[in-house]
């Protein structure tokens, strides 16, 4: 799994599998190296990407990467809310490794310079939002990387602009005729965690 992936979708979550699943043992490895089938031993993978796939595998779309601007709330009382591009000028905006700013701010305010910016810069996702939890900007993140922190009061959408990428989390497994009898057990309980 991708590492933001693991620290803040799958970890809040380890144990209610543990409950349900008792009896099975998961190894999680958080990589942004995308993993060998054959190789490397793995039954089963998590990436963000986007249709087609290979014929060798089996992809089922877990959510799509619906990217949502997020900032922690008495940031946003103390700066005061940003409403057009002008008052985003007093925020530090905050990027990961996937770098949305410039296609976000290309919806939400046409007219703004990304260049004009304060700019925090970070390769994972999940270090951006822990960024905006601890109030140094507005982070774009997937909505539900955030779910808990947004429930929690720890951060607030900036407004109800959602921004389409075009790619999702899927479950990747190759396609062989044996496969270890846990596998659509894992798969379930993951499509099933939302």
């Amino acid at each position: 799994v991708p590492p933001s992936f693991a620290a803040k979708w799958l970890l809040p979550r380890l144990n209610e599998f543990a409950e349900t699943y008792p009896d099975l043992d998961l190894r999680v490895v958080a990589s942004p190296k995308v993993q060998n089938f054959g190789t490397d031993g793995i039954d089963l993978a998590i990436r963000l990407a986007a249709p087609p796939f290979e014929n060798s595998v089996n992809a089922d779309l877990l959510f799509e990467n619906q990217v949502v601007a997020v900032a922690n709330p008495l940031l946003i009382e103390k700066i005061g809310h940003p409403h057009d591009s002008k008052s985003l000028q007093s925020y530090t905006l905050i990027h990961d490794a996937h770098n949305f700013w410039p296609k976000y701010l290309q919806v939400a305010f046409p007219d703004h310079d990304l260049f004009n910016s304060k700019n925090i810069y970070f390769n994972q996702t999940s270090l951006a939002i822990d960024s905006a939890i601890a109030g140094q900007g507005i982070a774009l993140t997937c909505l539900n990387f955030v779910k808990d922190d947004l429930e929690a009061g720890r951060l607030i959408r900036l407004n109800s602009i959602t921004l389409d990428t075009g790619s999702g989390f899927y479950l990747i497994s190759p396609r062989k005729p044996h496969q270890p009898p846990s596998l659509p057990l894992v798969k379930s309980w993951l499509m099933n965690s939302q």
